[in-house]
């Protein structure tokens, strides 16, 4: 819940210790039971955070030619 709309609250709060615990490379089970969650599935929305490791996850499309249409 936000406080006069200002965007600070507990949630915000949450996301932000999530966060930084993820960049610090603290695994997901350690993070979701510092949250009181009763699962790692809870947790997993926090990994969309870390830019670094989503990059490492991209695809290379290199090399790769579309199909051609017809026309």
């Amino acid at each position: 819940m936000t406080q006069n709309g200002t965007g600070r609250g507990f949630r915000v709060l949450r996301a932000s210790f999530a966060t930084r615990l993820l960049a610090d490379g603290t695994p997901l089970p350690v993070i979701s039971g510092a949250l009181g969650h009763r699962g790692i599935t809870s947790a997993k929305h926090y990994l969309a955070a870390d830019d670094e490791r989503m990059r490492a996850c991209c695809l290379d499309f290199a090399g790769i030619e579309p199909k051609r249409t017809r026309s």
